[in-house]
Protein backbone atom coordinates (compact mmCIF):
# COMPACT_ATOMS: atom_id res chain seq x y z
CA UNK A 1 0.00 0.00 0.00
CA UNK A 2 2.65 2.08 0.96
CA UNK A 3 4.72 1.58 -2.24
CA UNK A 4 1.66 2.75 -4.04
CA UNK A 5 1.19 5.89 -1.95
CA UNK A 6 4.97 6.69 -3.03
CA UNK A 7 4.11 6.07 -6.87
CA UNK A 8 1.23 8.19 -6.58
CA UNK A 9 3.75 10.73 -5.27
CA UNK A 10 5.40 11.10 -7.81
CA UNK A 11 5.03 13.50 -10.75
CA UNK A 12 6.37 11.41 -13.38
CA UNK A 13 5.06 8.35 -12.70
CA UNK A 14 4.00 5.93 -15.85
CA UNK A 15 -0.14 4.99 -14.76
CA UNK A 16 1.28 1.49 -15.87
CA UNK A 17 3.45 1.12 -12.71
CA UNK A 18 0.36 2.09 -10.58
CA UNK A 19 -1.49 -0.51 -12.41
CA UNK A 20 0.74 -2.86 -12.07
CA UNK A 21 1.07 -2.10 -8.32
CA UNK A 22 -2.98 -2.12 -7.78
CA UNK A 23 -2.91 -5.73 -9.65
CA UNK A 24 -0.55 -7.51 -7.36
CA UNK A 25 -2.74 -5.96 -4.18
CA UNK A 26 -5.89 -7.69 -4.94
CA UNK A 27 -7.25 -6.90 -1.53
CA UNK A 28 -6.85 -3.35 -2.46
CA UNK A 29 -8.05 -3.53 -6.14
CA UNK A 30 -11.61 -5.15 -4.76
CA UNK A 31 -12.24 -2.19 -1.80
CA UNK A 32 -11.30 -0.13 -4.66
CA UNK A 33 -14.15 -1.44 -7.03
CA UNK A 34 -16.35 -1.09 -4.17
CA UNK A 35 -15.44 2.73 -3.45
CA UNK A 36 -16.23 3.80 -6.80
CA UNK A 37 -19.62 1.82 -6.66
CA UNK A 38 -20.85 3.69 -3.73
CA UNK A 39 -19.32 7.00 -3.80
CA UNK A 40 -17.86 8.12 -7.37
CA UNK A 41 -20.91 9.87 -8.56
CA UNK A 42 -21.12 9.96 -12.13
CA UNK A 43 -19.66 6.73 -13.05
CA UNK A 44 -21.93 5.55 -16.16
CA UNK A 45 -19.11 3.20 -17.55
CA UNK A 46 -19.21 -0.72 -16.83
CA UNK A 47 -15.29 -1.19 -15.28
CA UNK A 48 -13.75 -3.55 -17.56
CA UNK A 49 -9.82 -3.01 -16.43
CA UNK A 50 -7.48 -1.68 -13.50
CA UNK A 51 -6.46 0.58 -15.97
CA UNK A 52 -9.86 2.50 -16.66
CA UNK A 53 -10.43 2.26 -13.08
CA UNK A 54 -7.01 4.20 -12.30
CA UNK A 55 -7.18 6.35 -15.16
CA UNK A 56 -11.24 7.76 -14.37
CA UNK A 57 -10.61 8.11 -10.72
CA UNK A 58 -6.88 9.81 -11.21
CA UNK A 59 -3.75 10.04 -9.03
CA UNK A 60 -4.90 12.69 -6.03
CA UNK A 61 -7.90 10.92 -5.50
CA UNK A 62 -6.36 7.75 -5.34
CA UNK A 63 -4.23 8.73 -2.93
CA UNK A 64 -6.63 9.90 -0.48
CA UNK A 65 -8.38 7.11 -0.42
CA UNK A 66 -5.19 4.76 -0.03
CA UNK A 67 -4.13 7.22 2.81
CA UNK A 68 -7.95 6.73 4.60
CA UNK A 69 -7.11 3.12 4.22
CA UNK A 70 -4.09 3.35 6.08
CA UNK A 71 -5.56 5.35 8.36
CA UNK A 72 -7.53 2.89 9.17
CA UNK A 73 -5.39 -0.16 9.69
CA UNK A 74 -3.03 1.73 11.85
CA UNK A 75 -5.73 2.57 14.00
CA UNK A 76 -6.63 -1.16 14.36
CA UNK A 77 -9.49 -1.85 12.31
CA UNK A 78 -9.59 -4.82 10.93
CA UNK A 79 -6.38 -5.95 12.23
CA UNK A 80 -7.78 -10.04 13.10
CA UNK A 81 -8.44 -9.94 8.82
CA UNK A 82 -4.79 -8.46 7.92
CA UNK A 83 -3.18 -12.19 8.03
CA UNK A 84 -1.92 -13.37 4.86
CA UNK A 85 -4.59 -15.15 2.61
CA UNK A 86 -3.33 -17.83 0.20
CA UNK A 87 -6.24 -17.13 -2.07
CA UNK A 88 -4.94 -13.56 -2.91
CA UNK A 89 -1.97 -15.37 -3.66
CA UNK A 90 -3.37 -17.54 -6.03
CA UNK A 91 -5.68 -14.67 -7.63
CA UNK A 92 -2.12 -12.68 -7.99
CA UNK A 93 -1.00 -15.65 -10.33
CA UNK A 94 -3.48 -15.66 -12.06
CA UNK A 95 -4.00 -12.52 -12.77
CA UNK A 96 -0.15 -12.37 -14.18
CA UNK A 97 -0.51 -15.45 -16.10
CA UNK A 98 -3.76 -14.39 -17.83
CA UNK A 99 -2.00 -11.08 -18.51
CA UNK A 100 0.91 -12.98 -20.38
CA UNK A 101 -1.47 -15.33 -22.13
CA UNK A 102 -3.37 -11.98 -23.38
CA UNK A 103 -0.12 -10.58 -24.54
CA UNK A 104 1.34 -13.96 -26.50
CA UNK A 105 -1.87 -15.31 -28.15
CA UNK A 106 -3.25 -14.83 -31.21
CA UNK A 107 -3.76 -11.44 -33.11
CA UNK A 108 -6.64 -9.40 -31.39
CA UNK A 109 -7.42 -12.43 -28.43
CA UNK A 110 -7.63 -10.56 -25.35
CA UNK A 111 -6.99 -7.42 -23.99
CA UNK A 112 -4.07 -7.60 -21.64
CA UNK A 113 -5.46 -5.26 -18.56
CA UNK A 114 -9.03 -7.30 -18.95
CA UNK A 115 -7.59 -10.53 -18.33
CA UNK A 116 -5.52 -9.01 -15.45
CA UNK A 117 -8.65 -7.98 -14.34
CA UNK A 118 -10.37 -11.13 -14.70
CA UNK A 119 -7.63 -13.01 -12.79
CA UNK A 120 -7.97 -10.18 -10.07
CA UNK A 121 -12.06 -11.12 -9.76
CA UNK A 122 -11.52 -14.75 -10.41
CA UNK A 123 -11.39 -15.46 -6.46
CA UNK A 124 -13.76 -12.69 -5.09
CA UNK A 125 -16.73 -15.05 -4.06
CA UNK A 126 -14.66 -17.01 -1.69
CA UNK A 127 -12.50 -13.79 -0.40
CA UNK A 128 -15.65 -12.46 0.12
CA UNK A 129 -17.93 -15.39 0.80
CA UNK A 130 -20.97 -14.71 -1.21
CA UNK A 131 -22.40 -15.42 -4.74
CA UNK A 132 -20.39 -13.77 -7.62
CA UNK A 133 -23.88 -13.04 -9.01
CA UNK A 134 -24.43 -11.21 -6.03
CA UNK A 135 -21.27 -9.13 -5.91
CA UNK A 136 -21.80 -7.91 -9.58
CA UNK A 137 -24.97 -6.42 -8.06
CA UNK A 138 -22.96 -3.88 -5.91
CA UNK A 139 -19.97 -3.65 -8.32
CA UNK A 140 -20.82 -2.79 -12.16
CA UNK A 141 -18.23 -4.89 -14.17
CA UNK A 142 -18.13 -5.04 -17.86
CA UNK A 143 -20.29 -7.60 -19.32
CA UNK A 144 -17.76 -9.83 -21.19
CA UNK A 145 -15.33 -9.72 -17.72
CA UNK A 146 -18.84 -10.99 -15.81
CA UNK A 147 -19.14 -13.73 -18.87
CA UNK A 148 -15.76 -14.94 -18.18
CA UNK A 149 -16.44 -15.76 -14.82
CA UNK A 150 -19.89 -16.78 -14.72
CA UNK A 151 -19.86 -18.56 -17.46
CA UNK A 152 -16.25 -18.74 -18.76
CA UNK A 153 -17.65 -17.43 -22.38
CA UNK A 154 -15.61 -15.52 -24.86
CA UNK A 155 -11.76 -15.23 -25.50
CA UNK A 156 -10.83 -13.70 -21.65
CA UNK A 157 -13.76 -16.84 -20.66
CA UNK A 158 -11.25 -19.21 -22.32
CA UNK A 159 -7.86 -18.16 -20.94
CA UNK A 160 -9.21 -18.24 -17.54
CA UNK A 161 -10.31 -22.04 -17.76
CA UNK A 162 -6.46 -22.24 -19.40
CA UNK A 163 -5.46 -21.38 -15.94
CA UNK A 164 -7.70 -23.07 -14.15
CA UNK A 165 -6.60 -26.57 -16.23
CA UNK A 166 -3.34 -25.40 -15.35
CA UNK A 167 -3.90 -25.86 -11.74
CA UNK A 168 -6.01 -28.83 -11.98
CA UNK A 169 -3.25 -30.52 -14.02
CA UNK A 170 -6.09 -31.48 -16.63
CA UNK A 171 -3.45 -31.41 -19.40
CA UNK A 172 -5.85 -32.33 -22.56
CA UNK A 173 -8.15 -29.40 -21.75
CA UNK A 174 -5.12 -27.15 -21.18
CA UNK A 175 -3.61 -28.34 -25.05
CA UNK A 176 -6.59 -28.01 -26.27
CA UNK A 177 -6.93 -24.44 -25.61
CA UNK A 178 -3.22 -23.59 -26.56
CA UNK A 179 -4.12 -24.77 -29.62
CA UNK A 180 -7.21 -22.84 -30.49
CA UNK A 181 -5.29 -19.66 -29.31
CA UNK A 182 -1.93 -20.61 -31.00
CA UNK A 183 0.36 -20.64 -28.38
CA UNK A 184 3.10 -23.37 -28.64
CA UNK A 185 4.31 -25.55 -25.89
CA UNK A 186 7.52 -23.71 -25.84
CA UNK A 187 5.80 -20.12 -25.34
CA UNK A 188 3.60 -21.16 -22.98
CA UNK A 189 6.54 -22.88 -20.62
CA UNK A 190 8.04 -19.13 -20.89
CA UNK A 191 4.32 -17.68 -19.90
CA UNK A 192 4.42 -20.33 -16.55
CA UNK A 193 8.03 -18.82 -15.66
CA UNK A 194 6.99 -15.29 -16.06
CA UNK A 195 3.53 -15.85 -13.90
CA UNK A 196 4.71 -18.07 -11.09
CA UNK A 197 7.79 -15.59 -10.64
CA UNK A 198 7.69 -12.86 -7.52
CA UNK A 199 9.29 -9.34 -7.61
Amino acid sequence: MFQLINLLDSDDVDVKDIVKEFESEVELSIQLLRFMNSCYIGLKKEVKSMMQVVTLLGKKPLRQWLLLIAFSKSMGLDERKIKKNPVFDLAITRSRLMAEIAMRCKKGCADKYEASFVGILSLIDIMLQMPMEKIFEEIQINEDVQGALLKHTGELGKILKLVMAIEKFDLPQAEKILEEIKISNEEFSHILQKGYERD
